[in-house]
């Protein structure tokens, strides 16, 4: 593919630094590269001159297929020039060249002819029965198809006026005309049509001489068998938004309003507007049960009230408290689960103490009190209950007492 040429008016700059006959990037003062083009690799180049600083007699044309910055990617010795080495300071130019005016005229006498897909040189043409494809039309060509279009005498079975033009009626294209259509159809510049303004109409489709507004259709079987490419005598629509209700509104101005329809969980409702955040389904017998008065629904809770009490009660008054009452026993709180066991331990050290009966789900307290010693009333503290489970504990009783009474609480 052919690189495109790219230039730019009076770029100029000077060498940042030296270069030898072998280079192939040189680097131009800080931020003076952005004055030149900004050719890619493989795409475009520009081409650039550098002239000594010194004498300004030496030379070098070189073609720059890319640019980073001040940095250009070159190819030396362009055009008849010669690469040589180069000082900073010397001047780089985007000038005008001998092989830049002969890229220009390649590219407008290696034109390619036009065809119906390629842009090109176009070969005029005056023929007014060609079949080509690859050439344009004269002024006198387009003048010459006209005449012969005012030849024709007749559209179909029609005449043209003096004019040269054809009218045609609303029966010749089998259409409405604008009384039949205006009989049919509210006119779309009537009041309310499409801007929800009040539109009020008298009349009927048919007409029955009756002051009213009938949508009629006979495409609608019953209910039940109605599907959805029949044909109803009103449709109303959420205009395929889902997040929108398909509703009518019904108005009494001043007084009242409302919203009817299909709501967004496809309820058939009422609701809105002078109902406000409320809405109200429409029950109907696809619904289980009987719909009451409101009498009938309270009389219905009153006795379901009283029916849930009895129940209560007699749940209530049938738990019943259990208890082992003996001198190692239990005693068991129905209602909330609670149990209280106890008994007596004598002395030693480390002594099993199972419960009467485990608890069904823990221990939470073990409490242990002297019931004798050598010592009388007298005690030396050594009493201690540890590692208390649902199935008992391990008692500790040392030097003067001699047993001590437990209790111990769970659930």
């Amino acid at each position: 593919m052919a690189l495109t040429l790219l230039v730019s008016n009076n770029a100029n700059s000077v060498l940042s630094a030296s270069i030898n006959a072998t280079s192939t990037t040189l680097s131009v003062n800080t931020g003076a590269g952005s004055l030149f083009p900004a050719a890619v690799e493989g795409q475009s180049f520009f081409k650039l001159t550098i002239i000594d600083a010194a004498t300004g007699q030496l030379n070098e044309i070189v073609h720059v297929t890319a640019r980073n910055g001040d940095v250009f990617t070159i190819l030396r010795g362009q055009e008849g020039t010669v690469a040589r080495a180069w000082s900073a300071n010397d001047i780089v130019a985007n000038m005008l060249t001998a092989g830049t005016i002969r890229y220009l005229i390649d590219g407008i006498t290696n034109l390619p002819v036009a065809s119906l897909t390629q842009a090109g040189i176009t070969q005029l043409s005056s023929a007014t029965n060609s079949d080509a494809e690859n050439v344009a039309a004269t002024p006198k060509a387009v003048k010459d198809a006209l005449a012969n279009v005012g030849n024709v005498k007749t559209v179909n079975t029609l005449s043209p006026d003096n004019a040269g033009n054809v009218q045609l009626t609303a029966s010749d294209v089998s259409a409405y005309s604008k009384s039949e259509s205006d009989g049919l159809y509210i006119p779309k510049s009537s009041i309310g049509v499409n801007n929800g303004q009040v539109m009020t109409v008298n009349a009927r489709y048919p007409s029955e001489n009756n002051l009213t507004t009938a949508f009629m259709s006979g495409d609608t079987p019953g209910l039940s068998s109605a599907t959805g490419e029949k044909r109803p005598s009103l449709e109303v629509s959420n205009n395929g938004n889902k997040y929108a209700s398909a509703a009518l509104m019904f108005h009494r101005e001043g007084d009242f309003a409302t919203y009817f329809g299909l709501d967004t969980d496809n309820a058939l409702a009422i609701g809105g507007y002078s109902l406000e955040n409320a809405r109200y389904r429409i029950f109907h017998e696809g619904f289980t049960g009987n719909l009451s008065t409101q009498t009938d629904a309270q009389n219905r809770a009153n006795a379901a009230e009283q029916n849930a009490k009895n129940y209560t009660d007699s749940r209530i008054s049938a738990v019943t408290n259990t208890a082992s009452k003996s001198d190692t026993g239990w005693f068991k709180d129905t209602a909330t689960g609670m149990m209280f066991q106890w008994g007596t331990v004598g002395l030693g050290s480390d002594v099993q103490v199972a419960f009467p009966v485990a608890f069904p789900t823990a221990c939470i307290s073990v409490q242990m009190t002297q019931s004798n010693s050598t010592n009388g009333s007298n005690s030396s503290s050594n009493i201690s209950a540890t590692s208390r489970n649902k199935n008992g504990f391990i008692s500790h009783i040392y030097t003067d007492e001699i047993s001590a009474d437990w209790l111990a609480i769970g659930y």
